[in-house]
């Protein structure tokens, strides 16, 4: 659908195949000087809106992962997914994953994921220094609000074990389908 009159906006860069919805939207955030992502999504009626005023193709579209609580619309996701299926409020990372692209990755969102499929380590949530629970939607979400930078945390726990191997191999085959 076509949105006549629809803001765009200055910097549209593009979203990273597997990048969690939300996570895109910080990134995009950021990249236009946002401190917050309601100062992102208001002004467009609808994801659709948004998604033109970022100049978004269908193919950019689908390579993102996982709902966007900030427009109440279908939670019907791809691969029979829901919104249910996801985690929308707190954040997980792979450190090793934040030094090799700074980007939420969407399998992290999944509410049965706890481990990264490409590194095998249990993914964090909170801050090696002050402990706090990291949450989903600030801007800045590669650091935490006492300063310290999220993605130069060193893994907890290597689970590339054989016995470990089946949560992974479920993981990658969940994002395969995306």
């Amino acid at each position: 659908m076509i949105f006549e009159n629809q803001p765009t906006l200055p910097v549209r860069i593009r979203p990273f195949h597997g990048e969690a919805t939300i996570g895109y939207l910080l990134r995009v955030s950021q990249a236009n000087g946002y401190v917050t992502l309601s100062q992102l999504v208001n002004p467009f009626r609808s994801f659709d809106a948004l998604c033109q005023g970022l100049n978004l193709s269908i193919e950019e579209r689908q390579t993102l992962i996982g709902p966007l609580s900030s427009f109440r619309g279908s939670t019907e996701l791809l691969n029979s997914q829901t919104s249910v299926d996801f985690n929308t409020s707190l954040m997980r990372w792979c450190s090793l994953c934040f030094q090799e692209s700074a980007h939420i990755r969407g399998s992290w969102l999944l509410k049965i994921s706890c481990v990264c499929s490409r590194h095998a380590v249990v993914l964090h949530d909170r801050c090696p220094c002050c402990g706090s629970v990291q949450r989903l939607g600030r801007v800045n979400y590669l650091q935490c609000d006492c300063g310290v930078c999220n993605g130069q945390q060193k893994p907890d726990t290597c689970l590339g074990s054989v016995s470990r191997k089946f949560p992974l191999e479920f993981d990658r085959g969940l994002i395969a389908q995306c």
